[in-house]
């Protein structure tokens, strides 16, 4: 669409991230560029996601509510992608 291709181009923040409880969904993460790479830490404890367009990898500490808190940012040459 129009708008997708907006975001990617412009690299406008759009994306985010929503925290499910098996109940309700709610965004716990906005203005974000192109995130599209999410990967959660072997214990439990912290979330990575990637900005391809805005060439970051972002580290989150979860938050008992699924609430997150950014603890780290490391910038990149690059466009991150999906990460594993």
């Amino acid at each position: 669409t129009l708008g997708r291709a907006a975001e990617t181009f412009l690299r406008l923040p759009w994306a985010g991230v929503v925290f499910f409880d098996g109940k309700t969904a709610r965004r716990v993460v906005e203005g974000l560029r192109y995130s599209n790479g999410i990967a959660l830490s072997a214990d439990l404890t912290t979330l990575f996601v990637t900005e391809t367009t805005g060439r970051r990898l972002l580290g989150y500490s979860i938050q008992p509510s699924g609430d997150l808190v950014l603890q780290a940012t490391l910038d990149a040459e690059t466009g991150l992608d999906n990460i594993s």
